[in-house]
């Protein structure tokens, strides 16, 4: 079922299938009932809702490997991440990557920056990739997408393009599935995070806010988490002296964490009601950040955003104060937080979630197996093209609110998402390969169009469809007659179709 340029254009052009889309999701009314979004308790199959919210997306089997798990047995598993077998494909695939190993000290071991500034780019997108499409660990590498965007950092300023590897390997990864304490303070001192927010350059001469500010309302408390101005300055004061060492420290390691003693601030400072003794130096950052992570407001704030991240744009008041509970009892353990969500009526009962921009292009990559070449940075780049029509672009957010999760949010890029759907289908992308044949052999079903096509809407969709809707669906394929498999214009139909079940709402949303 390859396509060519040619016979893709040439089906635009005929059948009008794209312009069908484009107002069927303008008006999702027009479209058959199976291809409009549902929720959890409409899917009727906690397997499928599992399947859908704690992974990239749908592969072939992997419904079958839930159910006959258990969904609750499953879930535990992806918790425990650590007790779960990567595949082996995913890391030789990873080796190949070589920047996303590389030390600061062995990046800057010739005192210069390297001149590859776009092959460290390129390697961090095509990695993010891969571990989502194809690591058995798909809760893990959710938790890792959602610290970077909480923690996010524009990876393309400055030296922070060669410094992103390391604050994903040694920092967002270690602990994304751990304490929450942590991981701040992990972020606090990531090299990566004060270039990116000025503390690298902040004395006690002149104490540089930016950190401070975002790590108050981003990181930790939240805009509304009862922080003043004073507050801001105070822990500013704090972290004086927490800087990245540069070629003329001693030592050699540029690029690294140091404290700088003689720019830190010594005095004692009050921050939120507390006294810390900026004495102490180091210390007293790190105990002004361990109150931070204890902290109601930031159990509620990061409760907020895993609640929205899991469940719903609206998140249900009721599960956050569960969450934030869990949160502050268990000392900030992100695992006990999701399986308290995990296990809540909120999550069995969910309504539909759209997709993120880059989480679609994933699903795709996903339910169709397709092969993702990474060899050389001209192939990554081209993949990279599609994911910055979307708009939602890893490690490339331009201000450090990360991008946002809400479906308002990005409504507008519906098209492009049908745009996408349809080049992977027909293998128009350079370095991804999709084999619908293939996929329908291992399947081991009739090369016949209807079962080929029920094939494809039980993979993407999910869950059981009534006869009624199959016949809906069905209908919407073959209103001009049923597609002739042995034919082009038959292929073409059929993968038309296909590529109209990806685009649809119901795959759009999970």
């Amino acid at each position: 079922m390859q396509m060519t340029r040619r016979t893709f254009l040439a089906a635009l052009a005929g059948a009008g299938t794209a312009a069908v889309l484009e107002h069927a999701l303008a008006d999702p009314g027009g479209l058959p009932s199976a291809l409009l979004p549902v929720s959890a308790a409409e899917r009727g199959d906690f397997a499928a809702h599992v399947m859908h919210r704690l992974t990239f997306g749908p592969r072939p089997g992997l419904l079958e490997e839930i159910r006959g798990t258990g969904a609750e047995t499953w879930i535990e598993r992806q918790v425990a991440y650590d007790t779960l077998a990567e595949s082996a494909e995913l890391q030789e695939k990873l080796r190949r990557l070589e920047t996303l190993w590389l030390s600061p000290t062995e990046i800057f071991s010739s005192g210069e920056f390297p001149e590859e500034r776009g092959r460290y780019i390129q390697e961090m997108q095509a990695a993010a990739i891969l571990r989502a499409a194809y690591s058995t660990r798909q809760l893990y590498e959710l938790m890792v997408q959602f610290w970077h965007n909480h923690f996010s950092i524009f990876m393309a300023e400055g030296p922070i393009v060669y410094l992103q590897a390391t604050h994903d390997r040694e920092v967002i990864r270690p602990h994304a599935l751990g304490r929450f304490f942590d991981l701040l303070n992990a972020t606090a001192h990531s090299p990566a995070m004060l270039i990116y927010l000025d503390n690298a350059s902040s004395n006690r001469r002149a104490p540089n806010e930016n950190y401070a500010r975002e790590l108050l309302e981003l990181h930790t408390l939240g805009v509304d988490g009862g922080y003043t101005e004073d507050d801001v300055k105070a822990l500013a004061r704090l972290l004086t002296g927490w800087s990245v060492s540069g070629p003329r420290d001693a030592g050699g390691n540029f690029g690294t964490f140091v404290f700088r003693e003689r720019a830190h601030e010594p005095s004692e400072q009050v921050l939120l009601g507390q006294t810390f003794d900026g004495a102490q130096g180091e210390e007293a950052g790190v105990q002004a950040l361990a109150m931070l992570a204890d902290h109601p407001s930031t159990a509620h704030f990061i409760a907020t955003k895993l609640v929205r991240r899991f469940v719903a744009d609206d998140p249900p008041e009721a599960l956050v104060k569960t969450a934030a509970e869990t949160f502050l009892a268990s000392d900030g353990d992100i695992r006990a937080v999701l399986r308290v969500i995990f296990a809540s009526e909120e999550f069995h009962n969910a309504p539909p979630k759209l997709k993120l921009p880059w989480n679609y292009l994933v699903s795709l990559l996903r339910a169709f197996e397709a092969r993702f070449e990474v060899g050389t940075p001209r192939r990554i780049g081209t993949l990279a093209q599609y994911i910055r029509a979307l708009g939602h672009v890893p490690f490339l957010h331009s201000t450090p609110d990360g991008y946002p999760d809400v479906a308002e949010a990005w409504r507008d890029n519906l098209l492009g998402r049908w745009n996408l759907a349809m080049a992977l289908v027909l293998n128009l992308v350079p370095g991804v390969r999709v084999d619908l044949a293939g996929l329908v052999q291992r399947a081991d079903i009739p090369a016949t169009p209807r079962a080929v096509f029920d094939f494809f809407t039980d993979l993407l969709l999910g869950y059981s469809l009534s006869e009624a809707e199959r016949r809906e669906l069905w209908d919407y394929v073959s209103a001009n007659g049923e597609p002739n498999l042995q034919t082009e214009d038959g292929l073409i139909r059929m993968a038309e179709g296909i590529a109209l079940l990806a685009a649809s709402p119901a795959f759009q949303y999970r």
